[in-house]
């Protein structure tokens, strides 16, 4: 047997035996117990909740990421479309949600995955919906689901249309992010 050969050989026999020592202390049930109660995206019992305190990162008004269970986890904020990366009022919106994760417990129920495969959630602080928040504010628009409760979210929108608040009144014709993105593509070609 070559010297390459028979080192491949341990290493099989390595890892037969930490397998062996693992399932007969029962690692493997634990970690099995342990998925229930870890968030995103290990379960599928939609809806469930849990609060976050560790710091979470924006990339835009509407989605965001933390790191927790030694995951990497991905959130979009359901009902709500806000500006993107280059559209008028981004900075804002991304802004403001940024300040309602500084230094506050989050409370994420989380509905089901969006077709990007990110948890799509609603999000509280103190109670306070930072969705329905975000569209009061003019900040971000109703994305047009219908869910639970969506009315609230239409009519926020229509409410900040009306007193022109955030992007409302600030803006001519505020560009949706939807055609925001297919003005974009369309520019490059793609």
């Amino acid at each position: 047997m070559s010297p390459s050969s028979q080192k491949i050989r341990q290493v099989v026999v390595f890892v037969a035996m930490l397998l062996c020592l693992v399932s007969a202390s029962g690692c493997f049930e634990d970690v099995l117990n342990r998925d229930l109660s870890l968030p995103a995206p290990l379960r599928d019992d939609f809806p469930y909740e849990f609060e976050v305190s560790e710091r979470l990162f924006p990339f835009g008004g509407d989605n965001f990421q933390s790191n927790f269970g030694g995951h990497q986890h991905y959130f979009v904020i359901r009902g709500v479309i806000a500006p993107k990366p280059g559209q008028d009022f981004y900075q804002q919106s991304r802004k403001a949600l940024r300040n309602y994760f500084t230094d506050n417990t989050v409370t994420i129920v989380v509905h089901g995955r969006d077709d990007q495969e990110r948890e799509s959630a609603d999000v509280f602080v103190e109670d306070v919906n930072v969705g329905l928040t975000l569209i009061k504010d003019g900040l971000a628009w109703w994305s047009g689901a219908e869910f639970d409760g969506f009315e609230q979210y239409r009519d926020a929108q229509a409410e900040a249309e009306e007193q022109r608040s955030g992007l409302w009144g600030r803006l001519d014709d505020p560009i949706h992010p939807a055609d925001f993105e297919q003005l974009h593509r369309e520019r490059r070609g793609w």
